[in-house]
């Protein structure tokens, strides 16, 4: 479930930005897309940027690869999943264990 899927990226995301500004350090929102999409995604996508510009969040678009349709799906998963994985390493965190996501996951 995407609903679901936001939630965790979310949550996961923000949940050390106090930590990483006295760092003195930045986050940024990485937005995975991939040739595949549909228009209407593409518009997402488009309109998404635009609104982080307008607040000046920071960004990066990665995109995936491959050249079908499940070899694209798969390297977008994977992207976000080392993603995940090295954050937890740097914040000395298991990204693997949520509590607030284990609430969501419960309703």
């Amino acid at each position: 479930d995407q609903l679901t899927e936001l939630h965790h990226n979310s949550i996961e995301g923000y949940l050390n930005p106090l930590t990483m500004l006295t760092k003195q350090t930045s986050f940024k929102i990485i937005l995975i897309e991939n040739s595949i999409e549909t228009e209407s995604m593409k518009n997402k996508y488009k309109i998404t940027r635009e609104l982080l510009s307008n607040k000046k969040i920071p960004y990066i678009t990665v995109n995936s690869y491959g050249d079908s349709s499940i070899t694209q799906i798969m390297s977008s998963i994977l992207i976000g999943d080392f993603a995940s994985y090295y954050l937890g390493i740097l914040y000395k965190t298991n990204p693997a264990i949520c509590a607030e996501i284990d609430i969501i996951k419960t309703l």
